[in-house]
């Protein structure tokens, strides 16, 4: 997948972050299910205390998602198959164009126009 060592690295960072946050949304998860049982017991569980759980579930939610595509991202660039930089296209299709022109110049200035046969 990835042959120089620095790429390597930076890979193996990018996945042990990855790891972290799969982590901490398991211990959440487990302090939701701690809640939904003191729920289910029949005890009481202050508004405060669960809007600030959902909270903080929505926030682990989405630093996870963040953090998968930024690891998906940095796979992608260091297999080459994705540029730093969007790509120009209109740039592109100058250049092509005029790449184009140049070798239809060349062609008609060494063509030569057949001679009429008398």
């Amino acid at each position: 997948m990835v042959d120089h060592p620095s790429k390597k690295a930076g890979t193996e960072n990018a996945r042990a972050l990855l790891e972290s946050g799969e982590r901490a949304m398991r211990n959440i998860l487990i302090v939701f299910d701690g809640l939904e049982a003191e729920l289910r017991q029949g005890n009481m569980i202050s508004d405060a205390e669960l809007r600030q759980a959902c909270l903080t579930m929505a926030k682990a939610q989405s630093r996870l998602m963040e953090e998968i595509q930024k690891y998906e991202r940095h796979v992608l660039r260091q297999q080459g198959l994705v540029q730093d930089a969007p790509i120009d296209f209109a740039r592109v299709r100058r250049n092509i164009g005029s790449r184009l022109d140049r070798i239809r110049k060349s062609r008609e200035a060494e063509a030569v126009p057949e001679q009429p046969q008398s």
